[in-house]
């Protein structure tokens, strides 16, 4: 429990300022990163990346 209780702590603790960001576990674990992928390639939602019309 303790592990798991630091895991998320960590996992929400905000970086500082200009610090580079990545959880791990977002990209390391096959069905978590799998699901991401297909979210930030969704043209659909803008909860994972903005529309290219947003960006261009």
């Amino acid at each position: 429990m303790k592990n798991l209780q630091s895991h998320i702590l960590h996992a929400n603790k905000k970086p500082a300022l200009y610090e580079a960001y990545t959880n791990e576990i977002l990209w390391n674990d096959n069905h978590i990163s799998k699901r991401m992928l297909q979210s930030h390639l969704s043209c659909s939602s803008e909860a994972a990346s903005k529309k290219v019309r947003n960006i261009v």
